[in-house]
């Protein structure tokens, strides 16, 4: 049975697992709802991480653009989850570090805060990578791992329950489990940012 909306972002038929979804399972309508397939759409788009993405670096039009747009510092994240989760991880941080790191002239790291003064400073724009979900946790350990690796914030739970504690759209907010208190004791003790929203 389906749990989760990852489930159904990663299902290979989303309009047939949202079908699997119990409250529609017994319904006897056939399509999937019109009200709810802009919000998978979006969800979608959180969760996917295409590395070709990565591959090439922005070209004169697109650099302009964010010059434009007078962004001098940012948290990129993307959604992760479910069976994986740690691989996600690992391949978005690789693909990310590597895309920024062709791009040097343009694009820094943050890896504490003095860098987003220091990026500013060289006209860079300074990017705090991050992950919405903390499934890559799989030990208390993995925090500084992780950070080791570049990433600076996490979020504990998307939506839903996961061992860290409960998500925002959980029906009974059961609060951060033990585990997720070594979790995030462990992400003080590390320095890394604590993301509560889509928590309970």
């Amino acid at each position: 049975m389906l749990r989760t909306l990852q489930d159904i972002l990663l299902a290979p038929d989303r309009d047939e697992a949202i079908r699997r979804l119990p409250h529609y399972a017994s319904s006897n309508a056939g399509a999937v709802p019109e009200w709810m397939r802009p919000y998978v759409e979006t969800s979608r788009r959180l969760y996917a991480h295409d590395p070709k993405f990565f591959d090439q670096p922005f070209g004169p039009k697109d650099l302009a653009e964010f010059k434009a747009s007078g962004i001098t510092g940012f948290h990129h994240s993307i959604g992760i989850g479910a069976p994986g989760a740690k691989m996600q991880a690992l391949d978005f941080l690789a693909s990310y570090q590597g895309w920024v790191g062709r791009q040097a002239d343009h694009f820094t790291l943050v890896g504490t805060a003095a860098d987003l003064d220091h990026a500013k400073a060289e006209g860079k724009a300074a990017i705090i990578m991050g992950l919405q979900n903390a499934d890559q946790f799989e030990s208390a350990d993995d925090v500084k791992y992780f950070y080791r690796l570049g990433l600076r914030c996490a979020q504990l739970t998307y939506n839903s329950q996961n061992l860290i504690g409960s998500g925002s759209t959980d029906r009974i907010d059961g609060g951060v489990s033990d585990f997720g208190q070594e979790i995030i004791t462990a992400m003080n003790k590390t320095g890394m940012l604590v993301d509560t929203s889509h928590s309970g």
